[in-house]
């Protein structure tokens, strides 16, 4: 036999309860001797005696109703080894969903969610019979099966488990069940069995279960959360600039999303922006449990060029790996602009309000244009083109 939640067993103690209280409320009498009554002593005697049996076997089941909800809710399990035919064992095929999605990484007091579910999986596999079949589901994005099919090697699955270690990519349970199904399928021993270990969360673990029967009726399903519930989690899910035209020394808007995938609210969270390693802002984020919300926030940047940039939550949490997300931002040196146009007050005033002092180091720098150089002129450097009172192009400047 075998427990599902072994911790429990040390609430067993709670038995006793029963005991002290029956203890405790046990009446002394002061004796005191009446002549008149002595000849009703005989039927006190036999009348305490029926009393006291009464009490006995009510301290009795009072003990075993708490014996028995706590051995109920440490989910015992025992393996038959009745078979068909006397004197023959009857075998198991036991598949392992193992959870290592980035979110089994969370630490908890003991450690982290995976090592927790090792810690159970070697449980179950402490629990198997010598002739017993099992294999491995790693429900990744794509499960994976180890071995390739149902093996009575312990050791050999004993192994897998304590050299496996969490990823960063999400998991697919629904998809690990459909495997098994395949797994217990082709299998032709008389007890078929599934435990699934894994915290259950959102990326893994759908809200709402498809309608098909992802196991049949014969096989005996086994959902182990890990121990831990309460987890401290937020992350920055995306960042990107908003910004449309950005300059060296103009404030730059960049929008970022943040979840919250604990369990507990998030309050005042520090979140930083870092261009080329310097922090360049900041803001605080609080955000209610299972929520995700945007925000936005402004920076300068002071150089151009390519950089890149990212934002991070700067006080950790139970989960690290989603606390910051990267991005890029091109700030250009120079904004080139092509104006192009018959000669003209219109013209003039246009690039006289793009750079009024034709200054050579002006962020933006007018390049001017007849209509006729337009089909023949190399545009590669231009960033922007503006056409100015022009009369209507050939078929060389629509075929460009």
């Amino acid at each position: 036999m075998t427990f599902l939640n072994t911790a429990l067993l040390a609430a067993l103690s709670l038995g006793l309860i029963p005991i002290l209280i029956h203890l405790l409320n046990r009446q002394r009498f002061k004796q005191v001797d009446f002549p008149t009554l002595r000849f009703l002593k005989e039927m006190q005697r036999q009348k305490m005696r029926q009393v006291k049996i009464r009490q006995i076997i009510l301290l009795l089941l009072r003990t075993l109703a708490v014996l028995f909800l706590v051995l109920a809710l440490t989910r015992p399990v025992i393996r038959s080894t009745a078979g068909i035919l006397p004197g023959v064992e009857a075998k198991s095929t036991v598949v392992l969903i193992l959870d290592r999605s980035a979110s089994m990484q969370s630490e908890t007091p003991s450690g982290t969610r995976f090592r927790d579910v090792q810690t159970r999986a070697q449980e179950i596999l402490a629990s198997m019979g010598d002739n017993d079949e099992i294999q491995i589901v790693w429900a990744d994005p794509k499960p994976k099966l180890f071995p390739e099919s149902p093996t009575t090697h312990i050791a050999l699955v004993r192994e897998a488990i304590v050299d496996a270690e969490a990823t960063y990519q999400g998991g697919d349970l629904v998809y690990a069940l459909q495997s098994a199904r395949r797994i217990l399928g082709a299998s032709q021993n008389l007890h078929k069995e599934v435990y699934v270990l894994s915290d259950f969360s959102g990326s893994a673990w759908l809200e709402e279960m498809p309608e098909l029967e992802l196991l049949p009726d014969d096989v005996r399903l086994f959902l182990i959360p890990t121990r831990d519930d309460s987890r401290r989690n937020m992350g920055i899910v995306n960042a990107r600039i908003t910004s449309r035209l950005i300059t060296p020394g103009r404030p730059v808007e960049l929008a970022f999303q943040a979840y919250n995938s604990g369990s507990v609210p998030a309050e005042e969270r520090i979140v930083s922006v870092y261009v080329s390693g310097r922090r360049v802002a900041q803001t605080r984020v609080s955000l209610q449990a299972g929520r995700q919300q945007e925000y936005r926030i402004k920076f300068v940047p002071e150089e151009p060029g390519s950089q890149t940039g990212y934002v991070r939550i700067e006080d950790p949490d139970d989960f690290a790996a989603d606390d910051k997300r990267e991005f890029v931002l091109r700030v250009p040196p120079r904004l080139q602009v092509a104006l192009v146009g018959a000669e003209g007050p219109a013209k003039q005033l246009t690039g006289l309000a793009m750079n009024p002092t034709s200054d050579p180091d002006a962020f933006v720098q007018v390049q001017k244009f007849l209509p006729a150089e337009f089909e023949t002129a190399d545009w590669s450097g231009v960033d922007v083109i503006i056409i100015v009172d022009s009369p209507e192009f050939g078929i060389g400047f629509e075929s460009r």
